[in-house]
């Protein structure tokens, strides 16, 4: 039988489970490694003040199903800090896709004429078409993806790459590891900096913040806002629209096969939406 001292010896030694937790979360904030995001500005070396996308009247259909796009006007200028927002179906994504060129208006249906400024570089980022092509270089490193993708074009320098894939959080080891051991958060800082290495000068992001961590929103958050070309951001996520972060100047929702400018936040725009479907 334990005896009351030893006992009351015992009940002094454990920590309040506040005290705990705040150790557990102390350590967390001290494992995390600082991400941050550094987009190459190239936009202004190369290009005019000029529009730099036009999409005209542009109406797209896949084959002979339904439009999916009518009547489409959109331009893209130097200064473009855009988000686009709307319900899943609603054509954001083929959107992006005609933007830079992936899809192209042949078939039935698909009229208008899309207009892109002589030499523009466009990255787009979009989850589903990286996981698809890293499915290629699992067995590789980052370090051995980034001198097949670019060494052909380009004069590479080992420490050059080590260090450009540190800016996104890929440092240390990492660029040692098999991209098969990555999280999905990994992957997706290295489809980032893929992109930037290829120095567009218009970067369109679909879904951008699935598999990232609230740090490495905030760094990407950070990194856009530094970032000085033209960005359009696709997501469902609230947190980056919020107007503390100052990150887009302005909204566009994908309605009724059109982009229409949003005239108010994107939180009223939310709540809106859910009164309706209350209805």
């Amino acid at each position: 039988m334990m005896s009351k001292s030893k006992g009351k010896k015992n009940k002094a030694k454990r920590k309040p489970i506040w005290k705990i937790l705040e150790e557990i979360l102390q350590k967390e904030k001290e494992d995390h490694k600082e991400v941050q995001f550094r987009f190459t500005d190239v936009l202004h070396k190369t290009l005019t003040d000029a529009s730099l996308v036009t999409l005209n009247d542009v109406t797209f259909s896949f084959s002979h199903f339904d439009n999916v796009i009518e009547q489409l006007n959109f331009t893209i200028y130097p200064g473009t800090r855009a988000g686009i927002i709307g319900l899943n179906g609603s054509g954001k994504s083929v959107l992006l896709k005609l933007i830079v060129g992936e899809l192209e208006l042949r078939g039935h249906n698909s009229v208008g004429h899309i207009w892109r400024q002589d030499g523009l570089k466009i990255g787009l980022f979009h989850q589903h078409s990286f996981q698809e092509k890293f499915e290629k270089y699992l067995d590789k490193t980052p370090l051995n993806y980034f001198f097949d993708i670019f060494g052909a074009k380009r004069n590479l320098k080992m420490h050059e790459v080590r260090s450009f894939l540190a800016r996104f959080g890929i440092e240390d080891q990492m660029p040692l590891r098999n991209i098969s051991t990555f999280s999905g958060g990994e992957k997706t800082r290295l489809a980032m900096a893929e992109i930037a290495f290829s120095e567009p000068h218009i970067l369109l992001f679909d879904e951008p913040t699935n598999h990232l961590d609230m740090h490495t929103i905030d760094a990407f958050i950070d990194g856009l806002k530094n970032y000085r070309g033209a960005f359009i951001v696709v997501s469902h996520n609230q947190y980056i629209f919020s107007e503390k972060h100052g990150l887009v100047e302005d909204i566009w929702t994908m309605e009724e096969k059109k982009v229409k400018k949003l005239n108010v936040s994107f939180a009223e725009y939310k709540s809106q939406l859910q009164n309706q479907m209350l209805k």
